[in-house]
């Protein structure tokens, strides 16, 4: 049984996404009786104190978003202490390789794919936590909608990031990659990763690249920037005679010149404002290829927040939120679909809410940070007990 946790939150940022969900997961840790201390990340300067105010009151296991990972020597904090360490990894597993060494480290992935993906490399202990709400966002639903269709993201430049691939690599893996592109791009069912790995059947059969001299963290990063910036402009491209209000990093600036859609560019807000966006928000367009086999929290916030999230249609959401009841989709990769489902719901209101409310009842349901935590204590002390006793052995 877990009844006490140390939860660190991350160094501090302008979006603040990962201090929000901290939070979030910290108090849904009180609300089910767990003993909770939060760190702030400043504490972490001062690594003697740090320590010894962890191991003064030592909790069950310790718990960050995206883990801790190892110092210049290749020693975790967690294997050092003695405590077990709990990584939320929001981010796809090319970014976490080294955390599969740590004996006492429990990845929590948000996608069914990445938890697949992690425990091929072994002796690793990895679950399904997807992402989720906060249960107690509320909306007024007489207050009038300022925007039509927002898309909250950074802006990528796939064009300008397929320049580089030759000076970085092969003309094979060159090609790979692009073939990897279109099949994730084009397929709901197979993710980037999976897609590369397809690919690369081919070349290696015929000898024309060594898997061996293959910088897997490096493609996979690049295969994935190229998917995200791709289909969110495939989106933006499609949609005609609406406003789209972009929110996020980047030029989307320079974007408003290479396309005829209306898109109204703003920087990039801290998260708190982005729910208050999307309660002023009647659609919002989420674009997530990276993620086929979990759920994005701008999702499930966006039905708290009362707005109609049109999103692809991948195999993990489509299990509770049903096509034209609860939730609408697009199939990949017909984004012009979605031009015609954004005129559509803005149209006809009473059909867009109707969809939201029962969206917004499964959300809070079942995917809410609270869900996620009774879930995460249901499963942690057999892995916590595993470790303890593997500890005991090695004393």
């Amino acid at each position: 049984m877990v009844s006490k946790v140390d939860v660190f939150a991350p160094p501090e940022n302008s979006y603040k996404v990962l201090h929000y969900i901290t939070e979030m997961i910290a108090a849904a840790l009180v609300k089910q009786g767990i003993q909770t201390r939060l760190f702030d990340s400043k504490i972490a300067s001062d690594p003697m104190k740090f320590i010894g105010m962890v191991l003064s009151d030592k909790p069950d296991c310790t718990f960050s978003i995206n883990g801790l990972l190892p110092d210049a020597e290749g020693n975790f904090l967690c294997d050092m202490l003695g405590v077990p360490h709990v990584a939320y990894l929001l981010n796809s597993p090319q970014y976490f390789f080294s955390m599969v060494k740590s004996p006492n480290t429990i990845m929590c992935c948000v996608d069914q794919f990445h938890v697949r993906f992690l425990k091929l490399f072994g002796d690793t202990h990895v679950l399904f936590l997807p992402n989720a709400a906060e249960a107690g966002i509320e909306y007024d639903p007489a207050e009038k909608r300022s925007y039509d269709a927002v898309m909250l993201a950074s802006y990528l430049d796939p064009d300008e990031a397929r320049k580089k691939w030759p000076e970085k690599y092969s003309s094979d893996i060159c090609q790979v990659l692009d073939e990897a592109a279109e099949m994730t791009l084009s397929r709901s069912q197979i993710s980037f990763i999976e897609a590369f790995s397809e690919c690369m059947k081919s070349p290696v059969a015929q000898k024309r690249v060594d898997p061996k001299d293959v910088n897997y963290q490096e493609v996979f990063n690049d295969l994935e920037d190229y998917i995200r910036g791709q289909d969110r402009l495939e989106i933006l491209h499609a949609i005609k005679d609406v406003e789209i209000h972009v929110f996020g990093e980047g030029d989307w600036e320079g974007f408003t010149s290479k396309t005829k859609s209306k898109i109204i560019p703003h920087g990039s807000v801290p998260f708190l404002e982005v729910l208050d966006i999307m309660k002023q928000s009647k659609v919002v367009l989420n674009s997530t290829p990276q993620l086929k086999y979990g759920g994005h929290e701008r999702f499930y916030s966006s039905y708290m927040c009362g707005a109609l999230p049109i999103t692809a249609q991948y195999p993990f959401i489509e299990q509770e939120y049903q096509s034209g009841e609860s939730a609408i989709y697009y199939q990949p990769p017909n984004w012009g679909d979605v031009n015609e489902q954004v005129h559509h719901y803005l149209e006809n209101p009473n059909e867009r809410m109707a969809i939201v409310d029962k969206g917004r009842h499964i959300t809070h349901e079942k995917n809410t940070w609270d869900n996620r935590i009774r879930t995460l204590l249901a499963e942690l002390p057999p892995i916590l007990d595993f470790i303890g006793s593997r500890g005991d052995q090695d004393t």
